[in-house]
């Protein structure tokens, strides 16, 4: 019940924030307006955009929502040219904000990073990994920053 409870909430706000940026940007009288929203990959923490588009929630709010999956640096160069109305990937939108980009988070699906550590099955606790190299798939990500907060909460400083 907690999910579903969490779940609604969550759908409700991202209709909110869009029903409003969409009114204010245009009052089109009976037509809906397309608005284009990126997503970096299909996964859950996409999830509530696919449910708006199947329940009919963007169409309720006269709203014609094209999801589009594209990578999150191709997101943010759409995004600041004008090219997308929103995008997901939030982590690379909050980065590009941050180095001046004029862009702003409005919403976040999650509640938490959706992130694991995964390791040889040698490897039984986080202390282990001292010494150890650890992959990421990119630097300055959300993942990254994660994994630094995980090995500095055990006494490892990262390199």
């Amino acid at each position: 019940m907690k999910f579903k409870l969490k779940q609604s909430r969550v759908i409700f706000a991202i209709m909110l924030v869009i029903g409003m940026v969409a009114e204010a940007r245009a009052q089109t009288a009976g037509k809906a307006e397309v608005v284009r929203i990126a997503y970096p990959s299909r996964g859950v923490t996409v999830l509530p955009l696919r449910i708006a588009q199947v329940q009919g929630f963007f169409q309720q709010e006269r709203l014609e929502a094209e999801l589009i999956q594209m990578r999150a640096g191709i997101t943010v160069t759409a995004l600041t040219t004008g090219d997308l109305d929103f995008g997901a990937p939030l982590d690379s939108i909050i980065r590009a904000s941050a180095r001046g980009q004029p862009l702003k988070a409005v919403v976040s699906f999650v509640n938490k990073p959706m992130h694991y550590l995964v390791a040889k099955p040698q490897i039984g606790t986080v202390e282990e990994l001292r010494g150890k190299t650890i992959a990421l798939n990119s630097f300055g990500s959300s993942e990254q920053l994660t994994l630094y907060a995980i090995l500095r909460s055990h006494g490892i400083e990262p390199d």
